[in-house]
């Protein structure tokens, strides 16, 4: 007995799940979705005002630059 695989189409498929993505995305609030976005180092600074001083001490903190890394 053997078994027959249907064929798959994958633009169909890549169309429902792009469309089940975003009914997702839409149903997270807009601001946590900026949120996910970021990169970890970016979302420790974003309400920091000079965000760049503290992205490059944190970028920089296993040379001892700040933050006591390094040592």
């Amino acid at each position: 007995m053997r078994l027959e695989i249907p064929k798959i189409n994958m633009k169909s498929l890549t169309k429902q799940f792009m469309t089940i993505t975003e009914k997702l995305l839409a149903m997270v609030p807009g601001g946590m979705k900026h949120y996910f976005g970021l990169k970890s180092w970016q979302r420790s600074c974003r309400n920091h005002a000079v965000k760049s001083r503290v992205r490059h001490a944190k970028r920089m903190a296993r040379k001892g630059y700040r933050y006591k890394g390094g040592r």
